[in-house]
């Protein structure tokens, strides 16, 4: 973890003050240390002033993907971290942040861990994305339903 930037001894606040965007996103899916989750918070709530929600998405699977295959135990945890911080960063996406692209994304991603056969991981991350789905498609239908007649095509006789 060379490329973080931490804080020198005797400073205030937190133990890393910054880094290149991919050297944040590896740190925060190797911190499965209880003294580390404020670190994977902060990264949630601020990943978008570096990087765009489908990129950290199309990185988070590159990264799960690359690690799964392996025996090693360090390479397993750090694939299920993976894994689970594209849940939470799934779970946090605003409605309008839910682009096709990403549900093309994350659906493909479904299919793959189906595939691979594991069902547990893709049920967890296909229930997160039918919620936001749902959501999404009931404000559609909820702002529709506010429309006057005329914006909706209906002409009075």
């Amino acid at each position: 973890m060379a490329k973080l930037t931490l804080k020198q001894e005797g400073d205030d606040g937190p133990d890393v003050r910054g880094g290149s965007g991919d050297i944040l996103l590896v740190h925060a899916t190797e911190t499965d240390r209880k003294d580390l989750v404020l670190y994977f918070e902060a990264f949630l709530t601020t990943y978008r002033t570096f990087i765009s929600p489908e990129e950290l998405i199309q990185k988070l699977q590159y990264r799960y993907e690359r690690f799964c295959h392996f025996q090693d135990t360090f390479k397993q945890r750090v694939s299920k971290n993976t894994f689970f911080v594209l849940v939470r960063v799934v779970d946090e996406l605003c409605l309008v942040e839910m682009t096709d692209e990403i549900l093309k994304l994350l659906m493909e991603l479904v299919f793959r861990l189906v595939c691979k056969g594991e069902l547990s991981l893709a049920r967890i991350l296909r229930k997160n994305i039918l919620e936001k789905v749902e959501n999404k498609r009931m404000l559609h239908h909820a702002n529709s339903a506010l429309k006057p007649l005329a914006a909706r095509g209906v002409a009075a006789r």
